[in-house]
């Protein structure tokens, strides 16, 4: 698939784009919780004030860890 999707009809269709942090086709996250916490690991979008009009806030939660990992 190239290009945008297609909307569907009746969805809400919004769009999360993600960028290429190193220019290697990947997107790396990190933890942003304290060590040792409960339950999955989550980042936060911290770029823009929750109260700034127009702010897109963004919470990312995964299971696992790539950590060192190498493709």
């Amino acid at each position: 698939m190239f290009g945008p999707p297609d909307p569907v009809e009746g969805g809400c269709n919004a769009h999360l784009h993600l960028a290429d942090d190193y220019g290697d086709n990947t997107c790396t996250c990190r933890c942003t919780l304290d060590e040792g916490h409960d339950g999955p690991h989550e980042e936060r979008s911290r770029e823009r004030d929750e109260d700034e009009e127009g702010a897109h806030n963004i919470v990312i939660q995964w299971q696992g860890n790539d950590a060192g990992e190498e493709d």
